[in-house]
């Protein structure tokens, strides 16, 4: 991995910092979200439920969303 960008650029560290701060808040709310879901339910069926429920919009839009990797 080429880490010359990080020493380099002022602006780019930033955006490395700040994405890196927003991935990792996002992270721990989906595990807040679980956890929370876990305790009030008590059913680990309502816990795949609600797992679904997130995965079935990302793999769907992220389909349209994403990236062309057409050659």
């Amino acid at each position: 991995m080429d880490l010359a960008p990080l020493r380099t650029s002022r602006d780019f560290r930033f955006l490395f910092s700040s994405r890196t701060v927003t991935l990792l808040g996002t992270q721990a709310a989906d595990f807040a979200l679980l956890v929370q879901a876990e305790r009030l339910t008590g059913s680990a069926f309502d816990l795949g439920l609600l797992g679904a429920v997130e995965l079935v919009p990302l793999m769907v839009c992220g389909r349209y969303g994403g990236t062309d990797r057409r050659p």
